[in-house]
């Protein structure tokens, strides 16, 4: 694994010191690089989404759940 080092206000460390301790990482640098690799996550994961064929979109209000509650009460 490679490492980078990162220049950081002291506020900002012990609140990354302390998120790391609640979330249960070994490490404020642990945590950090967590951080990291889910915004690369989020990242790929909306360009996978944007890049993929719309599809129609159904609006799901008061009325079509009225319409589903109608067809599963009816028998058969």
């Amino acid at each position: 694994m490679n490492s980078v080092t990162i220049t950081i206000e002291a506020e900002t460390e012990a609140w990354a010191e302390e998120k790391a301790r609640a979330a249960g990482y070994a490490s404020a640098s642990e945590y950090l690089a967590h951080l990291v690799q889910r915004e690369r996550d989020v990242e790929q994961l909306r360009a996978t989404l944007l890049a993929a064929d719309p599809v129609p979109v159904s609006e799901f209000d008061e009325a079509f759940f009225a319409e589903l509650d109608r067809s599963l009460a009816r028998p058969g």
